[in-house]
């Protein structure tokens, strides 16, 4: 088992670690969120794309993918009041 505090995530030019991927997702969300709800009134820059990777950008080791995604889509099941799926 590695000690890396594996990259699971790419936002725009910014490689999102381990560490960081609760945190930055929840922030990528609210802005996701914020542009749907505005740009009915407004003209605003879409936010950035958030991408989740299958092998970490630094050590190479295999990632589970699958159950970063489900945190995402967690987050936005909160953001918008939906059900979601158990993260089991």
């Amino acid at each position: 088992m590695s000690h890396c505090d594996h990259i699971v995530a790419v936002c725009g030019k910014i490689f999102i670690k381990s560490s960081k991927f609760n945190e930055e997702s929840k922030v990528w969300v609210e802005s996701v969120r914020r542009f749907n709800d505005t740009t009915d009134r407004l003209a605003i820059q879409p936010p950035v794309d958030f991408t989740t990777v299958a092998y970490c950008c630094n050590c190479g080791e295999k990632l589970d993918k699958e159950a970063h995604e489900k945190i995402i889509k967690k987050h936005f099941a909160d953001a918008y009041d939906l059900e979601s799926e158990p993260l089991h």
